[in-house]
């Protein structure tokens, strides 16, 4: 009993094609879709074999370069600990950028116990070192003070302590093959 405009019939006629046309789109956009999952999936995946490729390259590095003589001056040998602390940090940020794209496709994250290892080794150069400058420190204040103020007794407490420091120490696994570790037992050692 209402009468219906021309123009609202033409339009009613198209709307059938409309809607064709309308899934014919989605259906075109679910097939692109799949198509960058893919590719995204493809380049994460090759990230994660790049980024497995520079941690074994970064320890091969380490293991080769890091301050592990004690023939390297001790500013070169902190040079170097805090170039490769700069290094794991690096990686442990580059991780987590990639864990939220691995977890989009429940890939598992690579469990890196190559950065871990550096940086468990990192931190017992450092020890080695620090302990390696105040035992130079403390030697060079005997060495070079005037011989009326030497103190053997202050001289055998200080060396049973420091003995007592490179040994525990020197227990640490990894650590017993390090010259460093080697060569300030043996300073130790030779005043105790």
């Amino acid at each position: 009993e209402v009468a219906v405009k021309e123009g609202e019939l033409a339009q009613l006629a198209e709307l059938k094609l409309e809607w064709q046309a309308y899934r014919k789109t989605l259906s075109d956009v679910g097939v692109r879709l799949q198509k960058a999952k893919a590719d995204f999936k493809d380049d994460l995946v090759s990230s994660l074999n790049a980024f497995n490729d520079q941690v074994s390259g970064m320890r091969t590095d380490f293991l080769r370069n890091a301050p592990f003589d004690a023939e390297v001056p001790s500013a070169k040998a902190r040079e170097l600990i805090a170039e490769y602390r700069g290094l794991a940090t690096a990686v442990r940020t580059r991780e987590k950028e990639m864990a939220a794209g691995l977890n989009i496709f429940s890939i598992e994250p690579p469990a890196n116990k190559e950065t871990a290892q550096t940086e468990k080794e990192l931190d017992l150069l450092d020890q080695v070192w620090t302990m390696m400058d105040e035992w130079n420190s403390s030697v060079d204040g005997w060495k070079f003070g005037k011989f009326k103020d030497v103190d053997v007794t202050e001289i055998e407490n200080v060396s049973q302590q420091f003995n007592k420091r490179v040994t525990k120490l020197g227990r640490e696994p990894g650590v017993k093959g390090w010259k460093v570790t080697t060569s300030l037992q043996e300073r130790v050692k030779a005043m105790t």
